[in-house]
């Protein structure tokens, strides 16, 4: 049965600062992650960290044959939060950590202790191999890199890190949405190494797509061919060895393979498309890339415009960013039907969809020091400009719009007592 543990950075980096603490007599600190879970497909789980629980300073007691030794209140706490009011999803993990250099193994202790279940260990290593997102798999880490030599396709971009290929070869990614900048965005993936995708589009080629559709021929047009064919095709002549989900269908029917993803990219037309795939993201808490872009007329001349929104969750969203409005949404519902086609154009495509593939990479091997995990790009195509003016705005700012234990499958509690 394959597990995945998904946590947000920000509770990551909070766990890591705790755990660092010192204490005045216990050699460790430990703590406890209240989680929900997730189905998978084939009987599989999904893991997701909601919250952290540290063990209070006078809940420890001394014993010199362990680092850290919990009283009987701290297991009665832990017990509390797995009960949570009776949500079968619940599950709690006692956590500490193993900093050392190599590879984070369980010590003997962690075997043989039993009463609190399966342990996960948080080390600082795991975060720089795996981006913001460590991966479990039955509670030990799936990312284990060995000393293979660099894929030499992939020799030019060494910079990103001696195991950048082993980590992007690893790495599955969405993309909802191919015509325009999600073509872009397959194809580049597919350059830079990435193994493993789920291309989700429920339309096939017209003529009209040509003049955007990365990878789109005439005889595809007259072939009828879907556009999630065309994806799999530009990514197979890259990289025949990637493992490639095409599914032709609208993105809310690919939930089973999108939940698997690491980071998910989000092309679509539709504002409340944009917003019910961004819930989907933070429900699973699964990074999200935005890309949008429009060509408005006024008084018979244009101007290009879009923005590039990355959304982790516990930070800014598009609401925040005040990309989703409610009147832009109900604007959009009023013009159901009679909009038409939407302008678009293959260079600001092509810009927005690198901007969203930099992100990306920066995210999950950061070249340049800790990977940025929010980002609001808008592209002035007129004046040929990337500006970041939202962001500095929102800088250090926590989401409103998401709780953070909205996560995971929905659950619902029946009584038979109602009423009674």
């Amino acid at each position: 049965m394959t597990t995945l543990f998904r946590a947000p950075k920000c509770l990551i980096d909070a766990v890591r600062d705790d755990l660092y603490r010192r204490h005045r007599f216990a050699a460790e600190r430990v703590g406890f992650l209240a989680c929900r879970a997730a189905r998978l497909a084939n009987n599989g789980l999904i893991i997701l960290a909601t919250e952290y629980h540290p063990v209070a300073d006078d809940d420890y007691v001394e014993d010199p044959t362990v680092g850290a030794m919990m009283g009987a209140r701290a297991i009665r706490v832990a017990m509390q939060l797995a009960y949570n009011g009776g949500r079968e999803d619940t599950s709690v993990f006692h956590i500490h950590m193993h900093d050392r250099a190599g590879y984070p193994v369980f010590s003997q202790t962690d075997l043989t202790e039993s009463g609190l279940g399966r342990r996960l260990l948080l080390a600082s290593t795991w975060t720089q191999t795996c981006g913001n997102q460590p991966i479990f798999h039955s509670g030990c880490a799936t990312t284990i890199l060995g000393m293979e030599l660099m894929d030499p396709r992939l020799v030019s971009q060494s910079f990103l890190g001696p195991d950048s290929d082993a980590i992007l070869a690893q790495a599955e990614v969405g993309v909802a949405g191919l015509c325009g900048g999600g073509s872009h965005v397959v194809q580049q993936l597919a350059h830079v190494g990435v193994g493993n995708f789920v291309v989700v589009d429920d339309d096939i080629i017209e003529e009209k797509n040509l003049n955007r559709l990365v990878g789109g021929t005439r005889a595809d047009v007259d072939a009828k061919f879907s556009k999630v064919s065309i994806a799999e095709r530009v990514i197979r002549s890259v990289n025949p060895a990637a493992r490639v989900i095409p599914r032709s269908s609208r993105w809310q029917d690919a939930i089973e393979d999108l939940r698997r993803c690491d980071v998910i990219f989000g092309c679509l037309d539709s504002y409340r498309e944009r917003d019910e795939l961004e819930r989907f993201c933070r429900r699973y808490l699964i990074p999200y890339i935005d890309c949008g872009m429009d060509v408005h007329g006024t008084s018979g001349t244009f101007s290009i415009s879009g923005q590039v929104v990355l959304s982790s969750p516990g930070g800014p969203c598009l609401w925040c960013f005040g990309i989703l409005t409610k009147g832009r949404i109900a604007e959009e519902a009023g013009q159901y039907g009679k909009a038409g086609s939407r302008p678009q154009v293959v260079w600001s495509n092509g810009v927005l969809a690198s901007i969203a593939v930099d992100l990306f990479v920066q995210l999950i091997c950061p070249w340049h020091g800790r990977a940025q995990m929010t980002a609001c790009c808008e592209f002035d195509g007129n004046r040929h400009r990337i500006e970041t003016s939202r962001l500095d705005n929102l800088a250090g700012s926590r989401c409103s719009h998401f709780r953070p234990d909205e996560v995971g499958d929905a659950f619902f509690v029946t009584s038979t007592n109602v009423g009674a």
